[in-house]
């Protein structure tokens, strides 16, 4: 059974409401004259007044669009905003009972109510409140006459003139006798005096704090696990910088990485990412050059050692001679190892390491024999460590492990540079 009608006074008359309609979410919301197809000059106002972020409506209800329907129309001003409101309410519990044209009260409580209303749902006086009055008297007169309750809802700055207005009524009829009058400031309280319930207003506010409070947790437990990931990460790097130089950090590294512990494999991940960037920095430390003698009667060549050929690559005489030249030209001294890694397994050839500092500027010459040697490796860096030369050494023994040894090199912390032999002479940059 529905419980209330809602009735909304204004400068010319009373306006009852007809029907509220829902409408589809890509629908704007309007207010017409029942059943016409001209939306009134408030459906703008109206819209703003339903739909999030400035409306209050859609907060309530989760509805963002209507059709609402009047007995007549209202052409401006925002006074029928309290009793817009009141009726969505009560709309949306079904306790509205429509007013038709004809006839604006029927056997329900009447609410009687103009105002503004605000986002915090203060309701803010309006004016003319004693015109609106004046033209109500015949609803007054009828609602006495039916024995129906009404109350006239307005805000305590509007209540003052509700009663001077009383107070100066002849009121022969005893028509306000019966007329609730309630000062209402703010929409939740009229919702608490009528009996409406709140729950739905609640529970949208209830479900939006605890959204906004798991919010808030989740948010506070994810910087709480970065702050602690970051901390455990960057320590465990700081522990790598620390073995730089020493055995224990690829035993250390390897341990970790096949960890099931996430971070320390991740810690791993960046540790090898930033030694890998610094080693890709220090290659521009060190330039090598090589060069050859010229020699005479060799028409291929052009009676000199070095031709290039259609990819700009260096090719070199097997009879020549190849002299590489070693600089440092960064600004700082550099520790260098040069590997001459053996052509065939060679049991009598002693391997060729030659280790050297250089300072800014310095240069390093050094003889080539092709013909023993298949690829020369440079190695370079700010500090001595003994283990590049056992990781190169190891090359005699295992070749195919020159990726392996590079790879661990470039972990502690070195610049490297790989030039392969080919049976033709040829120097090709490989890393």
């Amino acid at each position: 059974m529905n419980d209330y009608t809602v009735l909304i006074p204004t400068t010319q008359k009373v306006v009852g409401i007809t029907d509220i309609t829902k409408e589809e979410k890509d629908v704007l919301p309007v207010v017409c004259i029942t059943n016409e197809l001209k939306p009134l000059d408030i459906s703008n106002d109206y819209k703003n007044f339903v739909q999030n972020p400035t409306g209050i409506i859609e907060k309530f209800t989760n509805i963002n669009s209507y059709r609402l329907d009047l007995t007549d129309k209202i052409e401006t001003g925002e006074s029928w905003q309290f009793g817009f409101a009141i009726s969505h309410l009560l709309h949306h519990q079904k306790l509205l009972s429509f007013s038709k044209q004809n006839k604006l009260i029927n056997d329900s409580k009447c609410i009687w109510a103009t105002g503004k209303l605000n986002n915090n749902l203060d309701v803010i006086e309006v004016d003319y409140i004693s015109k609106k009055l004046e033209n109500s008297i015949p609803i007054f007169k009828e609602v006495k006459a039916k024995k129906i309750p009404l109350c006239i809802c307005v805000c305590s700055n509007n209540y003052k003139e509700v009663l001077n207005f009383i107070d100066n009524f002849d009121d022969k009829e005893k028509i306000f006798e019966d007329i609730e009058i309630l000062k209402i400031d703010n929409l939740k309280l009229l919702i608490k005096k009528t009996g409406l319930n709140y729950k739905i207003t609640k529970e949208n506010i209830k479900v939006k704090k605890y959204f906004l409070y798991s919010l808030y947790f989740l948010l506070a437990g994810i910087l709480s696990w970065f702050i602690f990931a970051v901390t455990k990460i960057t320590s465990n790097i700081n522990k790598y910088y620390d073995l730089i130089d020493s055995r224990e950090l690829h035993i250390t590294l390897g341990e970790h990485d096949e960890s099931n512990d996430f971070l320390l494999r991740f810690s791993v991940f960046l540790f090898k990412y930033f030694q890998s960037n610094q080693r890709l920095k220090m290659n521009d430390f060190v330039q090598v050059n090589f060069n050859s003698d010229k020699i005479k009667d060799n028409k291929k060549f052009n009676q000199s050692c070095i031709q290039n050929d259609e990819k700009s690559l260096k090719l070199f005489h097997t009879s020549c001679n190849i002299r590489i030249e070693v600089k440092n030209v960064s600004k700082q001294k550099l520790f260098l190892w040069v590997f001459k890694l053996k052509q065939n397994i060679d049991p009598t050839l002693e391997p060729s390491l030659t280790t050297s500092i250089l300072e800014t500027n310095d240069e390093l010459s050094l003889d080539y024999d092709q013909k023993k040697y298949k690829k020369i490796i440079f190695v370079f860096g700010k500090n001595f460590n003994l283990q590049i030369q056992s990781w190169l050494n190891y090359l005699n023994k295992d070749s195919s492990s020159l990726f392996k040894q590079l790879k661990r090199i470039s972990t502690s912390g070195y610049g490297y540079k790989v030039y392969e032999i080919t049976e033709k002479v040829l120097i090709k940059n490989i890393k």
